[in-house]
């Protein structure tokens, strides 16, 4: 009867072994994974990185427009009227588009992702 007693607390120490192993590994594929669960499409460290590059270039280009309203009283007309910024700077570096730009109200955005 002892020797049941043994098999069972040895085989229930390696299932709870194992659910810990598993927990684990799903905690570092959601942590690579960026917080994304598995109904969402998991994005690269690349793809990251260029959304963070978008961003800024969007917060650059917006720090610009601002500048120009101070200096000259209203907003550029275009993004090409902002001298301080190249011409590379005004297209996505994911989607390789123009920014879109709305002279009313001063503000861009990239309409190729979120």
């Amino acid at each position: 009867m002892k020797t049941n007693i043994g098999k069972v607390i040895g085989l229930i120490s390696i299932l709870i072994s194992l659910v810990v192993v598993i927990i684990l590994i799903m905690t570092a594929i959601n942590i690579y994974a960026g917080g994304k669960t598995v109904t969402k499409t998991v994005t690269s460290p690349i793809e990251k990185t260029k959304n963070v590059q978008c961003l800024s270039q969007i917060r650059r280009i917006e720090n610009a427009i601002q500048i120009y309203y101070v200096e000259n009283g209203k907003y550029p007309e275009r993004l090409e009227d902002l001298l301080d910024l190249s011409p590379q700077d005004h297209y996505c570096p994911i989607t390789e588009r123009l920014y879109n730009y709305d002279a009313a109200a001063g503000r861009v955005t990239c309409l190729g992702h979120p």
